[in-house]
């Protein structure tokens, strides 16, 4: 993130000195809209749909003020929280409708990308109370697996496949740019 607010600032984009963050706005029209409640899972999913919007040119295109609308307008959608409707609660966070919308439903096209494709692992142990060697213990967190299969370990015994093609055939680069870790 560093690197590329440098590079940014060196081709005069120095985002961050006039693009402010939205999320203030956020927590004050919740203070606003719903005085003393409980407004936990709400203010919770509004932050995460925040959050996603940074997946996209929104902070470029809208005002914060109005990519929090949107937020808010969304999570009470998942969540079937009714808001006022007189006076329009989207007229008190100053957003027009068709632009909260917009901007909704941009955030929203984000959750309706293809499914990635999925890595199913699966083995066949002679003994069942054998433990493949990449989970050697109940505490260990999958990276074993994640560095085998990226190719930083190599397989001691047996084969791995991708696509029916051993692991050890497959060009390291390669695979790394065909896999999203999460």
């Amino acid at each position: 993130m560093t690197v590329e607010k440098q590079i940014l600032k060196e081709f005069g984009f120095a985002m961050s000195t006039f693009l402010q963050p939205p999320h203030r706005y956020l927590l004050q029209f919740l203070q606003r809209m719903m005085p003393g409640k409980a407004i936990g899972e709400f203010a919770q999913t509004s932050w995460n749909y925040l959050n996603d919007s940074f997946r996209t040119t929104l902070c470029c295109e809208y005002q914060p003020h109005e990519i929090a609308a949107a937020s808010l307008f969304l999570a009470a959608d998942k969540l079937g929280i009714h808001l006022p409707n007189q006076p329009p609660w989207w007229k008190d966070c100053h957003t027009r409708y068709e632009d909260m919308a917009h901007i909704a439903t941009t955030i929203a096209d984000l959750y309706r990308q293809p499914a990635p494709r999925l890595l199913f692992v699966h083995g066949k142990m002679q003994d069942p109370t054998e433990v493949p060697t990449f989970m050697r213990s109940p505490s260990d967190d999958g990276s074993s697996l994640i560095n085998l299969i990226q190719g930083f370990y190599h397989v001691l015994s047996g084969q791995v496949l991708v696509d029916g093609v051993s692991l050890e055939d497959l060009d390291d680069e390669w695979l790394r740019a065909q896999l999203g870790i999460v």
